[in-house]
């Protein structure tokens, strides 16, 4: 029954990673293709930095993600058993998905310039509409947009399930333990990350009120002229 039940996680694994990869690739062909096509097209302005940014990191996650599923795929083929070793592909791939913090330097912004982008060209959103129904499929801008964000914690979930149903003994336990750390260590990597680069944030914002607000408002105190004494001209 361990065997059946260890055997059906390995599985998960592989078939979220097809999920996870079609979704990326469904953000770039159906949200970002159509953003590309006009500009290049219609060549009168320019893609918000932001937002350009956001469709390279994504190429970026998307390579890596495509090679990592090849290598999955190419292991977990038909003939998959309890004893077949996936630890070395993902401690392989690890480093790489440390890449995940350029993508979600840009998210937040890249999202909003998305969104007045769409108000300021209809053409685009209905395009990326039609490419959707020529496919016969709908996406949800927010939802793929989300999905590399929550994959690292994901692996981390699913490697925790494969290590429950893995006895002591086995031959890939210690393989499958250090897949776990690493994945952690990049988990621990993307959080510091982000915690760093809020704390910069927060520091930009107490700059301005210590001392850029009372430098501006002395400036317009002094420069402020006094009114005229009406109560003389009576």
């Amino acid at each position: 029954m361990t065997e059946v039940v260890l055997l059906s996680v390995i599985h998960k694994l592989l078939e979220t990673e097809r999920i996870y990869v079609k979704c990326l690739n469904q953000l770039k062909e159906f949200q970002f293709e159509p953003i590309h096509q006009h500009f290049t097209q219609e060549n009168t302005s320019e893609i918000d930095p932001k937002l350009e940014e956001l469709m390279n990191q994504t190429q970026i996650i998307l390579l890596i993600n495509e090679e990592f599923l090849n290598e999955l795929e190419q292991r977990l083929g038909s003939n998959t058993s309890v004893d077949t070793p996936i630890s070395d592909i993902i401690q392989k791939y690890a480093p790489q998905f440390k890449k995940y913090t350029g993508y979600m330097d840009v998210q937040e912004k890249a999202t909003e310039a998305y969104y007045k982008l769409m108000t300021e060209y209809p053409s685009v959103q209905e395009e990326s509409i039609r490419l959707q129904k020529e496919a016969k499929t709908f996406v949800n801008f927010d939802s793929l947009l989300i999905t590399p964000v929550q994959r690292i914690p994901r692996f981390i979930m699913l490697t925790k399930e494969i290590l429950k149903h893995t006895p002591n003994n086995h031959i890939n336990r210690e393989g499958l333990q250090q897949s776990m750390n690493s994945l952690k260590d990049i988990a621990s990597f993307i959080n510091d990350h982000i915690k760093q680069k809020h704390i910069q944030y927060l520091l930009v914002i107490v700059y301005l009120f210590v001392y850029l607000l009372p430098y501006a408002i002395n400036q317009i105190i002094r420069r402020k002229k006094p009114l005229p004494n009406l109560g003389s001209a009576l």
